[in-house]
């Protein structure tokens, strides 16, 4: 059969809705079309949307990474928005820019182009480039709601508060009656301004949409912060037990509740109804931080206490010596990285700053620690034990952030549950810390109930150190007091979905 025979009886079967049947049409009709030809690009576009409705993203992915540029930029707009959007989604940054780029490049005045193509360049940490696109994009095309948003989350990276502030609040003027802008600001005020302005907003965007359930969420957040408990808890209850929750919702739901609720209750009630509603969740890295801090019991009911025990899964690795000179020029290109932030916003940093994303930006250096740190990592995972394993059918990569924190600076008690393992490369050492034998500016992993206070581990940081741990693990740091900095990169090992 010929490309062009394959391709037409793919497009009847697209259009009867047999999709399995089209996109083995199309695939059909790419393998014989000719290097350049129409067909071939017909053929790609026309699976591209074939996976797409089929919500096959990965091999969408794997197609747009392994064919030529010349053929991926002669592609009609649709099928490469939808790689770009996709890529995008699947953590594949690299990727999704260039498609974004090659739209841009087209079409330099279509909104959802500059929209997709600035978020992109936010997460690869490209932040004035992002302000530069969005900025020029609405000299030519008048204020929106929309890119203002996208500009007050540039400016909320690059940490002018102010500006963000005054973004978020020009983008809910402009369309008042907008649940998503209503709740842009009231995030952005719940996260940084005042909470009770926020607990405004999130009514408000309740008054649209009363059965959106993230802000219900968000409210019962911002009302146990204003010690309205009573009222919080109330909310939550009548979320945990909701059928139509998303997945995400529900563990945080149940696991704020049975926070509150062990501060509130009788232990013995505490016990009954957590073993009730753990069950009625997935069991993922959100439910596993709320387990590492429930009893025992429950810890044996949901994966063995093993998993929960820092003084066994936490581990140490000299990565390279103490001295190697590399650590030095680490140092310096950590404090020359534009991404450095002061108090960066919405992170568990206080007294420090902290960088975007490093590997997408980074020097030679930083791209060979951070290929050796993943396989120290992989191989870590494949030795945990079995609930929280690492599946070897899987795929991985390394996201990492580098933390400069000064006297006084601390890391507050956070997990990391959108990865699988997690660990801190240590850079810059101070010498007070170095000398010190009471655990100041150490890596510290603690329960929060007394009883169990017996796990708790203390880590002292060594320049060249790798120290790893299962990502829902809460973790600190320790104040300290010194002369000069103490620098690390935090990594996350993130399974790619």
């Amino acid at each position: 059969m010929s490309a062009v025979l394959s391709l037409l009886k793919g497009v009847d079967f697209a259009s009867k809705g047999s999709l399995s049947e089209a996109e083995n049409c199309f695939r059909e009709a790419l393998s014989l079309s000719e290097n350049g030809s129409v067909e071939e690009r017909n053929s790609l576009a026309n699976l591209l949307k074939a996976l797409a409705e089929q919500k096959k993203d990965q091999q969408i992915i794997n197609i747009l990474e392994n064919s030529l540029d010349s053929l991926v930029i002669s592609l009609p707009p649709m099928p490469l928005l939808i790689g770009a959007e996709v890529a995008l989604k699947r953590q594949r940054v690299v990727l999704s820019m260039k498609l974004y780029g090659f739209l841009n490049s087209k079409y330099p005045n279509q909104k959802q182009v500059v929209l997709g193509l600035s978020s992109a360049m936010v997460r690869a940490g490209q932040l004035s480039e992002a302000q530069n696109l969005l900025t020029e994009f609405q000299l030519n095309a008048g204020p929106s709601a929309d890119v203002i948003t996208n500009l007050a989350i540039v400016a909320l990276e690059l940490g002018n508060l102010e500006q963000a502030e005054s973004g978020y609040r020009l983008a809910q003027q402009i369309e008042q009656h907008q649940f998503v802008t209503n709740y842009n600001l009231a995030k952005f005020l719940q996260t940084h301004r005042g909470l009770e302005e926020a607990l405004k907003f999130y009514n408000h965007c309740l008054s649209i949409l009363p059965t959106a359930f993230e802000a219900r969420i968000e409210k019962a957040d911002v009302l146990a912060k204003l010690s309205r408990r009573t009222e919080a808890i109330a909310i939550y209850q009548s979320l945990v037990y909701h059928s139509d929750l998303r997945q995400g919702q529900k563990n945080h739901a149940v696991c704020q509740y049975l926070y509150m609720l062990s501060e509130d209750t009788s232990p013995q009630l505490v016990e009954d109804e957590t073993g009730q509603l753990l069950k009625s969740i997935s069991i993922d890295n959100i439910s596993r931080s709320l387990i590492y801090d429930l009893s025992e019991a429950q810890q044996v009911a949901h994966g063995g206490t093993v998993i929960y025990q820092p003084a066994k899964l936490v581990k140490e690795f000299q990565v390279i010596s103490m001295d190697d000179e590399v650590l030095q020029e680490l140092s310096q290109e950590i404090k020359a990285n534009p991404t450095l932030i002061y108090n960066r916003a919405n992170k568990p940093t206080l007294g420090g700053a902290q960088t975007h994303e490093l590997l997408l930006n980074s020097s030679a250096a930083i791209t060979k620690l951070f290929a050796i740190i993943k396989d120290i990592l992989v191989n870590y995972g494949s030795l945990l034990p079995s609930p929280i394993q690492l599946d070897p059918t899987k795929e991985y990569i390394v996201s990492g952030w580098a933390v400069s924190l000064n006297s006084g600076g601390r890391q507050l008690r956070h997990t990391h549950p959108e990865a699988s393992i997690s660990a801190v490369f240590y850079i810059q050492i101070p010498k007070e810390i170095e000398q010190s034998d009471v655990g100041i500016g150490c890596l510290y992993f603690s329960k929060r109930r007394a009883d169990q206070q017996v796990d708790e581990i203390k880590i002292k940081p060594v320049p060249g150190k790798l120290v790893m741990f299962p990502s829902f693990f809460p973790h600190e740091t320790i104040d300290f007091t010194a002369q000069s900095e103490r620098i690390c990169i935090a990594c996350n090992l993130l399974e790619l979905i």
